[in-house]
């Protein structure tokens, strides 16, 4: 049975002025070790610590599933190179060419989408034994 364990708290901060927020970042061991959503950039070598605390490195997890692409849920997918991609089609779509007023789509993530393995998610996607995929819709398009 695939075990769950949360490796970065994500935090939200809000004032007068505005909000913003940096992402959880769970570890899933299955047949494959997975790894939902990658966090910030500034929060890379926090991460990387937090892997090699459980004996990993980027080379052992083989998928990663990305909620969505919010600049803080995926700046850090270029630090697992050989994992598999999980993303809704409709977040791939959307990022081609976010909305001008949307600060939180990074222009630039279809980039780093380039020349990966991309698995589109979608509701009941079973991705590894005891691992499904559920639609949350609301926050982004997919």
């Amino acid at each position: 049975m695939p075990e769950v364990e949360l490796i970065m708290r994500g935090y939200t901060y809000n004032t007068d002025q505005g909000g913003w927020g940096f992402s959880s970042v769970s570890l899933i061991r299955a047949k494959q070790n997975i790894v939902v959503d990658t966090g910030p950039h500034g929060r890379r070598e926090y991460l990387l610590q937090m892997l090699k605390t459980r004996g990993l490195t980027p080379q052992d997890i083989g998928i990663l599933i990305l909620t969505h692409a919010h600049w803080d849920h995926c700046q850090n997918l270029d630090v697992f190179p050989n994992a598999r991609i999980v993303i809704h089609s409709r977040e791939v779509e959307y990022a081609r060419a976010p909305k001008d007023s949307d600060w939180a789509t990074a222009r630039y993530f279809k980039d780093m989408l380039r020349g990966r393995k991309i698995q589109h998610a979608k509701d009941g996607l079973e991705i590894e034994p005891g691992v499904k995929v559920i639609a949350t819709p609301g926050h982004t398009k997919g």
